[in-house]
């Protein structure tokens, strides 16, 4: 498999029964990288800036093609991500002081909170928050650690509505192996989100985002394969300003373009590579490249991969005025 396989420890951490996938990472590890940014930043985006610096490189993997943890078990994977976990990991780290902090953060963002903590990731049937529209823009908010800053980015610009039939669906192959079922935990309902048109990005307050803030990114209800989305968020990122330009963290599948490497050159993200030449290195969690270009399109074990240039930076609006609808802009608080 492309995204590598995690090695799983159990250990009951801050009350939760813990599924601990941590890659190269310990305990005593992430408290030492939230002391560190703690001291230095105040600002929760200045942490949060600094928190996916030190994540570049981490594996991509759908979390939904692994098997659901058993009842009453979390699973903390930091290992390999993709692009919806990969920003619930940096939010629970940006807002915690040491690991049992993250542990506790990670059930608040990703799960229905109750007293007794319960913990069902069965994603048909249980209080794990599938929907990022629901765990990000509803949960999020009302648990006070994000706030929705659209309407101040956007300045006199008019939002665009977005909206989705939010309800039950059974996850597509590529996705989900076993093809489960998702359900909406607020109850299956038109949802509906104001977001910034791509075609008003040299129109908004571009000056208002700064790095750390997320960006939710939408489709809208007709994918680009002219199918009906059961999601508004499509894609998710985290915005990394330089230069009055306006770039992007995410977790991405898809590879780094390396036309003139050898088998000898070292690997630059994640060393899972797509070819025996070691071209096409799968990148993981980065700061996104530019497109390289269609002639990359690689096909490997059912999935199409695309080559991106590392050696440039992507504007955010190259990016999404390429693939999407409209985008929403969260600050970390």
């Amino acid at each position: 498999m492309v995204e590598g396989k995690a090695n799983p420890k159990h250990e009951v951490i801050n009350g939760y029964n813990c599924l601990l996938e941590l890659g190269g990472w310990t305990p005593d590890s992430i408290d030492s990288l939230l002391s560190n940014v703690n001291k230095l930043y105040a600002d929760p985006s200045s942490r949060m800036q600094e928190i996916v610096k030190q994540f570049v490189g981490t594996k991509f993997g759908f979390e939904s093609m692994s098997p659901v943890p058993p009842k009453g078990v979390l699973r903390v994977r930091l290992e390999f991500m993709d692009c919806v976990t990969y920003i619930y990991n940096m939010l629970a780290l940006c807002k915690a002081k040491n690991f049992n902090d993250f542990i506790s953060n990670l059930y608040k963002i990703r799960y229905l909170s109750t007293d007794d903590k319960i913990i069902d990731s069965d994603p048909d049937t249980g209080n794990v928050l599938d929907f990022a529209e629901e765990s990000l823009i509803i949960n999020c908010v009302n648990i006070g650690f994000l706030k929705d800053i659209t309407e101040e980015v956007a300045g006199n610009e008019k939002l665009m509505e977005i909206s989705v039939d939010l309800k039950r669906f059974q996850r597509y192959s590529y996705l989900d192996s076993k093809n489960m079922f998702v359900s909406p935990r607020f109850g299956e309902r038109v949802f509906t989100e104001k977001f910034i048109s791509v075609d008003s990005f040299d129109l908004m307050n571009k000056n208002k985002i700064k790095s750390g803030d997320i960006i939710l990114l939408s489709e809208g209800p007709i994918t680009k394969h002219n199918m009906i989305s059961p999601v508004s968020i499509s894609h998710l990122a985290i915005a990394h300003v330089k230069d009055d330009e306006l770039y992007f963290y995410h977790s991405t599948r898809h590879f780094y373009w390396r036309p003139h490497a050898t088998t000898e050159t070292p690997p630059s993200y994640t060393g899972i590579f797509l070819d025996k030449d070691r071209k096409k290195e799968i990148i993981g969690t980065a700061l996104a490249g530019i497109f390289a270009g269609e002639e990359t399109k690689t096909e490997y074990d059912g999935l199409i991969y695309f080559g991106l240039n590392q050696e440039i930076k992507r504007p955010l609006k190259d990016f999404a005025s390429r693939l999407f609808k409209g985008f929403k802009v969260m600050r970390i608080i």
